[in-house]
């Protein structure tokens, strides 16, 4: 879900388009899921109803990961993992994203996002890797506790929100762009 959306030019001459977007988590299945509360976005896609899509990903470093000491415990903490009953939805924290809407004078004018009705996809990882490996704390914890739950690990794709990307407007953005890290 969007919550803002600003377009604006930022001191670097840039245009851009920052979106601050809340993501709800919603347990579709017949089984309880256990949710890690830490995650990273790992993706952003903007796409327009015809034509390539806008892409970002994001590599994790060790210093993005949440310890893997999180997943050595007998049963899963309340403090680190939500458990989602069937039906259930939670509201997950924000992101503030940003899209170079028009480039610096001295980029190539394909770097433009033309105004006009799209579709955003975020990814979001869950846990302390992209992908869990056979064998560490992560996959150990995910046999160990599936009398509490499915463990969610790994990249999860949103459901497609739609934007509508106006022309940029000359306008200085309020405040820094916003990095969210826990």
């Amino acid at each position: 879900m969007i919550v803002k959306a600003e377009y604006c030019r930022q001191k670097d001459g840039r245009f851009v388009l920052r979106l601050q977007t809340r993501t709800e988590l919603t347990n579709e299945g017949p089984d309880p899921l256990l949710v890690p509360k830490i995650t990273r976005l790992a993706a952003k896609r903007l796409t327009p109803e015809h034509g390539r899509a806008y892409r970002s990903e994001y590599e994790l470093t060790k210093y993005d990961e949440s310890p893997p000491s999180l997943y050595t415990s007998a049963a899963p903490s309340p403090e680190y993992f939500a458990t989602l009953r069937p039906g259930e939805a939670i509201h997950h924290g924000g992101n503030t994203l940003i899209f170079s809407l028009a480039p610096r004078s001295h980029e190539p004018a394909t770097r433009r996002v033309p105004s006009g009705p799209y579709s955003l996809r975020l990814t979001l990882n869950f846990g302390p890797y992209v992908r869990p490996k056979p064998g560490d704390a992560p996959a150990a914890a995910k046999e160990r506790w599936r009398d509490h739950g499915a463990l969610v690990l790994g990249p999860v794709e949103s459901r497609p929100a739609p934007v509508i990307v106006e022309a940029p407007r000359d306008t200085l953005c309020v405040g820094p762009p916003l990095i969210m890290k826990r």
